[in-house]
Formats: C-alpha cells, structure tokens, sequence
C-alpha cells in the first residue's frame, strides 16, 4: 500500500498498529474512527507527508502530544478527544497547522483566549462546546478567520455584532438543536448581513419561514438550515 495517499479506516485502530498505518511513504490524509488499547503512539515525528489527520474516539491527551510532532501537518480533526489547555498549546505550536477541529471537547473561553493569538488558524471548530461570550469576543479577534464553527455554544444574537470584525470569514456555523431559542432569524440575519466576504452559512436548529430561507439562499453561494 505505499502508493496510497489518502486512507479511511471506519473502526477503532490500536495504538500498536497506528505506528504502521502511518508509516505509509506517501499517506497524506488520514481517517480514524478511533483509538484503543493495547500500545502507545509513536513514531508521528517521521509521518512527513501527512498534512490532514481525522480521529475522533478515545484520543486522550498523550495521544495529542503525539500527533503535535507531525512536522507537515496543516489540519487536524479531533472531536470528542480529551482536549486540554497543555494539549492545546502544543497543537498551536506546529508551524504548518492552519485548520483546528475540536468540537463537542472540553474548549472553552480560557483555551479560546490561548487560540485568539494565533494568527495562522484560519478554520477553527469549536461547536458542541463549553465556548460562552467571553470566549466567543476573543476569537473574533482573528482576522484570518476564513472558516468558523461555534455551532451548540452558549453565545446569543447580541454576541453576533463581532462577527463583523472578520474580514476574511467565508463559511460559519451557529444554530444548535431543533429546541434552542436562543438565535432567531429575526436577530441572527442582519449581523449575517454585516459580515461582507460571507459566502457559506449553516444554520442548524434557528426556525424559518420559507421567505427567510428563500432570501438567504438567493444571497450566499450555500446555505444548509
């Protein structure tokens, strides 16, 4: 298989058997569903040609550290993963990474604080997590943002008006489940309208009318609802 330059593997992988997945000469995307035991993850510093890496399960801490030795990587894809402030900082650490997915972890308005001084993430991820205002106000501070997920956190449509303070952002997710009545249309749609290279919305779990939907659709390249 070492002509093989993009690899899923849809079940849990141990840690053991990661070090020959990886080893692949010309492997440059990655996806794992998970981690398990038995072994520990070695051997990521030599992974050269790997610049997109996708595991969700089971990723704990120790398991971050390592991947943060992946000398070429641009994006990293770590849902659910046991995310921490340590971890965190090392994964900014790496001078290639420009794409960061954590949602549904541990983030938070202190780790969005330590993301806000980064100036080369430009897609950060953080929906389905501990993210509130505060935190929210300081990554609105990263004029490189092109890509922005805070789908499921605890902002509200007053918090929106920072939105405007990107100039690059091309795709954002807010919204959250079918019950959520914190973002309405009425007062999400005119801070969207303030954001000018917007192209892509997802607005997940924020009701409707068919006229509202219409416009958005007409107005931007996509929209999902």
């Amino acid at each position: 298989m070492r002509s093989v330059g993009s690899l899923v593997i849809w079940c849990d992988v141990t840690r053991a058997a990661m070090r020959y997945v990886i080893s692949r000469p010309n492997l440059r995307e990655l996806v794992v569903f998970g981690l398990k035991h038995p072994g520990k993850l070695t051997g990521f510093e030599r992974a050269s040609g790997l610049e997109k890496l996708v595991c969700m399960y089971g990723v704990s801490e120790d398991d971050l550290f390592e991947f943060s030795k992946l000398p070429n990587l641009k994006s990293i894809d770590v849902k659910f993963s046991n995310l921490t402030r340590r971890a965190l900082e090392r994964l900014l650490l790496m001078p290639t990474l420009t794409s960061i997915d954590v949602e549904d972890t541990e983030f938070d308005d202190d780790m969005a604080s330590i993301v806000s001084q980064s100036e080369t993430i430009t897609e950060l991820e953080v929906g389905a997590s501990k993210l509130t205002s505060k935190g929210f106000r300081k990554i609105c501070r990263m004029k490189q943002l092109a890509v922005l997920d805070v789908w499921s956190t605890d902002i509200t449509e007053a918090d929106l008006e920072h939105l405007s303070r990107l100039p690059n952002l091309a795709y954002l997710s807010i919204g959250g489940f079918e019950d959520q009545t914190r973002l309405t249309a009425a007062g999400v749609i005119p801070h969207l309208e303030r954001i000018k290279s917007l192209k892509r919305l997802w607005l997940d779990g924020i009701p409707m009318t068919p006229g509202q939907r219409e416009m958005l659709e007409a107005r931007y390249e996509k929209v999902r609802f």
